[in-house]
């Protein structure tokens, strides 16, 4: 029994099913509990996608295949295999290909062909051309090139007007004005195409073309010029620019030859436009008409020469004046000087000068003088006082140091010159010590204080003898004493000097003083005394001598009456006298007073006894004429003042007490309040203070000096400010500088513009002066321009001789406020052939500018056209000529730009031999552009050769025996206006001609 293994089916008419069995035996058959397995054949299909289109074609294909598949080959009827599983195949022809696949598996091999499976198609042409020239004036020849692509097998050119073409280039003449549309439909095995260049060709009516005479063409103004109008072609309008706008209603005029009267000198350019039915021309003559001012300007109300004085404390004057006016007859142009009213001015001369310009550049100078004389003389200060000196010990002179005085001045000091120097010595009496200072211009000051030198030492005396004590000489009263005189001297000379004894003179019992007296040429005097004691040997006694006493004193007086008994005296001698130095019942001075009693004999000897009386003082001293508190102001440049006031007095019961005082009359008292305090002590000690209150008030400000000047610097680099610095001024103050204080520091940055800086000095008592300068901060630096284009390089737009060009616009960066950034060409703007700098101006806010260009280089790469060339031309040699002249009309040659050149290897009328010769026309632009373009000219040989010297007819016998006969002649010569190329004959001299007439033929080929 068979089984039927249905699932396997195939839609193909020739599937085959294997199926192998293996068989138990059974009843019959293969059955019998019997076991069997198939193998389906490999059944080979596919699909694919897409089957049609145009190369390249891509096509992919999917196997459906039936059984088991070991291996396939794929066959894609173009010649290319693959083995690989679902293959993708590029066709790259056209063509319709049948595709085969073959597939082999356990149950055999099969193959599966798809005919005429894909069909590759050819792709449709594109048409395009280019056109050469696009516009033009009637009659325009343009060219047409075909650009098309692809497989082509017909063309059809429209040239809009009417006038179709099939040729491949063809060239076209448009007679008549009018703007035309171009079309080119292509076809070929894939499809067809079309382009149509709308409105590609412009034809004009021709322009007409200015053109005029200028008569005259420069003198002085004003100036009447005639315009003589030259111009040709069919004109519609004319307009006449005189290039003098403003200067009345003839500026602009229509008339064909104008007059106009220019008025103002200067360079004019005249342009005359015309315009048409073919458009319009202009004429232009740059600097035609040059009208010159030959008159100068005149200054007027100029200022006269000037004397003045330097302003005080300074070495130059401000100077003010009228400004002058100048004026023209055409107009003035500007009015300069090198010096403005309100300048100031160095001492001396200074000119100054203005110079008028007008407007033809015309100048004018007048000048005056400004001179300024330094009237103002130098100042001391710091002039010593004048001084009293004692001399020097032992020396009629005294040294004295003082500190120079110093000179100052609005312009400098040339000299400060003293008579005495600092350390000098002077002599006795007063020397006046004088400073002269000169400034740099012969202004001088003189000042003096007085040296005086006081001479309070007193004359000396050497030598002087000791005390001499002599005994009376026996049975005398007396004794002689004798020495050796002293020496007296003195450091300035001594005047006179004496003595009121002499060495040798006798001396009376007692003690003798001896005195010399000497004086000086200053009045200084000096005593000088000895004693001579001569003594008597014998003293008297004194008794009853009271005791001690002690007593107050009397209320009001400085002394008490005191009393006792008187005591007596004894003596050898007699004649001896008792005494006293004071009586019982005397006034005692307050203090211890000695009485003694002295008892002398006649001989001069003496015995003393003594008793103190003491008077004790109880009461105190009186102090009067005490001044009052006194406020007094500083003296000028000195921390204090010299205060002078009456001394007071002291008085007391016990005579002239002691009054002393910390300060004197006339002592200098520093600033504030000073207690000048008095003590007055008697001679017991007893005490009275008394005191006044003297206050100095400072009243004198502080003094700046070394004021910086006005100060000008630039702002740094990338900032709006400026570090200005400056050297802080000095305060200097009679008493002290408490502070010095500025609003602003040396080192610090300031912004732009004037800035004040102002100094405060306060004293140490409070006293304050304000000074002041100025910074003024500019700013000098340029702004910055980035992001500059690099330089570019373009091909000009078709059909112009220039091209459109555009960029980023560069940026600026400014260091101090705005910035403007300024272009001569924007971006957009149409460039002429060649290079072009566009340049950039980035100006600030202060007038600071900087630049930067770039360049645009406009490359001119369209080829000229040229139009009007001969068509082919085919001739007829000249007669008796192998050549043939040959004439046609010259073709003419446009560019987008300007033609430099057409050049031929032939012109018309020139000879040209038989056959076909090319003629050949170069154009080359400026830019070195070319085309080329030719035509052929093809000479015919249409003149047959010639033959000469042909024979005549010939009768002849026949030969004998011969039914013929041999026949000689002459053979003829050709000749040809060319050459000969062959002349050949049906026969030959030497021939046998048979019986009867035969015709001998020659033909000549050339």
């Amino acid at each position: 029994m068979w089984f039927t293994f249905s699932a396997f089916t195939s839609f193909r008419s020739n599937a085959i099913l294997i199926l192998i069995c293996t068989l138990s035996v059974l009843a019959s058959g293969c059955g019998g509990g019997g076991s069997s397995s198939a193998v389906i054949a490999p059944e080979a299909a596919f699909v694919a996608t897409p089957t049609s289109g145009v190369y390249d074609l891509v096509v992919t294909f999917s196997e459906n295949n039936i059984g088991e598949i070991e291996s396939r080959l794929w066959d894609f009827g173009d010649g290319s295999t693959s083995t690989e599983q679902d293959p993708t195949h590029t066709y790259t022809s056209s063509g319709t290909f049948s595709v085969s696949l073959t597939v082999t598996g356990p149950g055999g091999t099969d193959t599966f062909t798809c005919d005429s499976c894909i069909e590759v198609q050819e792709l449709p042409p594109t048409a395009g051309f280019d056109v050469t020239p696009t516009s033009g004036t009637y009659d325009l020849l343009v060219s047409f090139t075909d650009a098309s692509t692809g497989v082509i097998t017909s063309k059809l050119w429209d040239f809009g007007d009417g006038a179709t073409s099939e040729e491949e280039n063809p060239s076209h003449l448009y007679s008549e004005a009018g703007i035309f549309s171009v079309s080119l439909m292509v076809t070929g095995p894939g499809g067809g195409d079309t382009m149509v260049c709308d409105s590609c060709i412009t034809v004009l009516d021709p322009p007409p073309v200015a053109s005029f005479l200028v008569t005259p063409t420069s003198g002085a103004g004003p100036l009447e010029v005639a315009f003589t109008g030259q111009s040709t072609g069919v004109i519609s309008s004319r307009q006449w620019d005189f290039g003098d706008p403003g200067s009345g209603t003839e500026n602009n005029s229509d008339l064909v030859s104008p007059f106009h009267l220019y008025q103002q000198p200067g360079t004019y350019q005249v342009t005359l436009v015309v315009t048409g039915p073919g458009g319009e021309d202009t004429s232009i003559c740059s600097s035609c008409v040059v009208v010159t001012d030959e008159g100068a300007p005149q200054i007027l109300d100029m200022p006269m020469d000037m004397l003045l004085g330097t302003d005080p404390g300074e070495c130059q004057a401000i100077a003010s004046w009228i400004e002058p006016t100048a004026i023209d007859n055409y107009g003035l142009s500007t009015l300069v000087s090198d010096h403005l009213s309100g300048d100031a001015f160095p001492v001396g001369k200074t000119l100054v000068t203005y110079i008028a310009t007008d407007l033809a550049g015309n100048e004018t100078s007048s000048s005056f003088t400004v001179t300024v004389e330094d009237q103002e003389p130098p100042q001391l200060i710091g002039m010593p006082s004048d001084i009293d000196l004692d001399s020097s010990p032992g020396l009629c002179s005294a040294v004295h140091v003082w500190d120079a005085p110093i000179a100052i001045d609005n312009c400098g000091v040339a000299t400060l010159t003293p008579d005495h120097q600092s350390g000098d010595t002077f002599a006795l009496g007063a020397t006046t010590v004088s400073y002269s200072a000169t400034d740099i211009h012969g202004n001088t000051i003189s000042s003096s204080f007085t040296v005086s030198v006081i001479d309070l030492e007193s004359p000396s005396i050497s030598g002087l003898p000791a005390e001499m004590s002599l005994q009376s000489e026996p049975g005398s009263c007396s004794a002689m004493a004798s020495w050796a005189s002293p020496l007296i001297t003195d450091n300035c000379g001594v005047a006179s000097s004496g003595s009121d004894f002499s060495s040798g003179d006798t001396f009376g019992i007692g003690t003798t003083a001896v005195t010399y007296t000497a004086t000086d040429n200053s009045g200084n005097s000096s005593t000088f005394a000895f004693m001579i004691t001569v003594e008597d040997a014998e003293d008297p006694t004194i008794s009853g001598m009271p005791v001690d006493l002690t007593v107050e004193n009397d209320p009001g007086s400085c002394g008490a009456m005191v009393t006792w008994s008187e005591p007596l005296v004894e003596d050898n001698c007699p004649g001896s006298e008792i005494s006293s130095d004071q009586m019982s019942g005397s006034i005692f001075d307050q203090g211890i007073s000695t009485v003694t009693y002295t008892a002398m004999d006649q001989a001069g000897n003496t015995s003393t006894s003594s008793f103190t009386v003491t008077v004790l003082d109880g009461e105190s001293p009186m102090v009067s004429g005490m001044p009052i508190d006194m406020n007094v102001e500083n003296d000028p440049g000195s921390c204090g003042a010299v205060v002078s006031w009456t001394e007071p007095t002291a008085s007391d019961n016990c005579g002239g007490p002691s009054l002393t005082s910390d300060f004197f009359s006339g002592t200098m008292f520093p600033v504030g309040d000073t207690v000048v305090s008095y003590l007055a002590t008697d001679d017991s000690g007893n005490t009275t203070p008394a005191s006044f209150m003297i206050t100095v008030m400072d009243t004198e400000n502080p003094t700046l000096i070394a004021i910086p000047t006005v100060i000008e610097i630039s702002t740094d680099p990338g900032l709006c400010s400026g570090i200005a610095t400056w050297s802080a001024p000095i305060a200097i103050d009679n008493c002290g500088i408490a502070s010095l204080v500025g609003d602003h520091s040396s080192g610090e940055s300031f912004p732009r513009g004037m800035t004040s800086v102002t100094y405060t000095a306060i004293d140490d008592n409070g006293n304050t002066m304000v000074v002041s300068f100025t910074i003024t901060v500019t700013d000098d630096e340029a702004p910055i321009i980035s992001g500059m284009p690099t330089d570019m390089t373009v091909e000009n737009s078709k059909g112009t001789c220039s091209a459109m060009v555009s960029w980023v616009d560069p940026l600026i960066s400014e260091n101090c406020g705005s910035a403007t950034l300024e272009a001569d060409q924007r971006p957009g703007s149409r460039f002429p052939i060649g290079s072009t700098n566009v340049n950039y101006t980035a100006t600030d806010s202060s007038g600071n500018s900087s630049t930067s260009f770039f360049t645009v280089t406009v490359l001119d790469t369209e080829s000229p056209t040229i139009s009007g060339l001969s068509l082919d031309l085919v001739l007829e040699n000249s007669p008796g000529s192998c050549d043939a002249v040959a004439t046609w009309a010259e073709p003419t040659a446009s560019d987008n730009c300007a033609v430099l050149s057409m050049t031929s290897d032939q012109v018309s009328g020139s000879v040209f031999p038989e056959g076909e010769t090319v003629v050949s026309y170069l154009a080359t632009d400026e830019s070195g552009n070319t085309t080329s373009s030719s035509f052929s000219i093809t000479v015919l040989d249409s003149e047959s050769p010639t033959i000469t010297g042909l024979s005549g007819d010939l009768i002849i016998d026949n030969d004998a025996g011969t039914c013929g006969a041999v026949a000689t002649w002459m053979e003829p010569v050709a000749s040809d206006n060319c050459s000969v190329l062959s002349l050949a004959g049906d026969h030959l001299s030497g021939s046998t001609f048979a019986m009867g007439d035969t015709v001998v033929s020659y033909l000549a080929t050339d």
